[in-house]
């Protein structure tokens, strides 16, 4: 899952929330296992969140987008279909929600 981080920790939990719920009702994917682990990831805002969705849908896995409706916050989490442990080492760029981003310079 990713989740905007412009938002206090109260929202990012419930926009979470509302992702995973949104999720649950989408996805019916026979395949899943009710064993899955729970990852959120950030994403500075909704310009960077649409980004990794769409990086992530390149790799051909399902995503599943909140929009908030109200005060026209705009898409605050996505979620994705169950995946399997090869797929981690393809999201080890993303940063962990909560933790610090490093600043590179050239």
């Amino acid at each position: 899952m990713f989740v905007r981080t412009d938002m206090s920790i109260e929202q990012q939990l419930v926009q979470a929330s509302h992702a995973a719920f949104t999720t649950g009702l989408q996805d019916k994917n026979p395949n899943a296992t009710h064993n899955c682990s729970f990852v959120i990831y950030q994403a500075q805002d909704q310009e960077e969140l649409l980004i990794f969705q769409q990086e992530v849908q390149q790799l051909g896995i399902k995503t599943f987008a909140f929009f908030e409706p109200f005060r026209d916050i705009g898409y605050t989490a996505f979620m994705t279909e169950q995946l399997g442990k090869e797929y981690k080492e393809k999201f080890s760029h993303y940063f962990l929600l909560g933790r610090k981003r490093k600043i590179i310079l050239d």
